[in-house]
């Protein structure tokens, strides 16, 4: 008696091939299963609630050192668009990092050239505008916070079942507890104690429901 041989397909997830072993051959018996026809059914619309931030540092990656005019020019690029940006939105808080970085460069340029008041008076804009950036994250996660937790507390008050009703409480929880665990980084980054204390006392109270 011949032994048997199996044959296992290959394994596909989301495109990627995880597991590549040999093609059932054209003359095996083996045939892929057919799905069962389900009756068609409409389709409810999707929960409308905002995406959370993705947290990441709030600069990015400062450019090489270059000499003083070259680093003002480029300065004055990243300041107009900061400027045609809406106050206390993602945008804003992107721009106004992006600015900061450009003025670290002015006044490295500048201490460099031996102008240390410039340099001196650079670094303090960059304080500034890495302020006004995290301003507006703070601004971007309490209006995200607002906005789910209304939409949470509208599915709650139309639940028809205990279970669903449930679903809503912890879901809408869970995500007040992810969006101060942001603000609570953000707030770290920038050294402001007060807000990461307000924070964490308010993720407290969630851990304990």
């Amino acid at each position: 008696m011949k032994p048997l041989t199996l044959v296992i397909p290959s394994l596909v997830i989301a495109g990627n091939s995880l597991l590549q072993a040999a093609p059932i051959p054209s003359k095996s018996p083996i045939s892929k299963p057919v799905p069962a026809k389900t009756p068609s059914s409409k389709k409810e619309a999707p929960l409308a609630i905002p995406t959370p931030i993705t947290v990441k540092d709030m600069a990015p990656a400062a450019v090489p050192r270059t000499s003083e005019a070259v680093a003002r020019s480029a300065f004055q690029k990243l300041e107009t668009v900061r400027v045609a940006t809406r106050p206390n939105t993602q945008e804003r808080a992107v721009a106004a990092a992006n600015a900061a970085v450009g003025a670290a460069q002015v006044a490295w340029a500048a201490f460099d050239a031996e102008h240390f008041d410039d340099a001196a008076t650079w670094f303090a804009r960059r304080a500034t505008l890495r302020q006004e950036s995290y301003g507006a994250w703070k601004a971007v996660i309490n209006a995200q916070m607002v906005s789910m937790d209304a939409t949470c507390k509208k599915r709650l008050a139309t639940a028809k079942t205990p279970t669903e009703r449930l679903f809503w409480l912890n879901f809408g929880d869970t995500l007040q507890y992810v969006q101060l665990t942001q603000l609570q980084i953000f707030a770290s980054q920038n050294n402001d104690t007060e807000t990461h204390l307000v924070a964490s006392n308010r993720k407290l109270v969630y851990a304990q429901n």
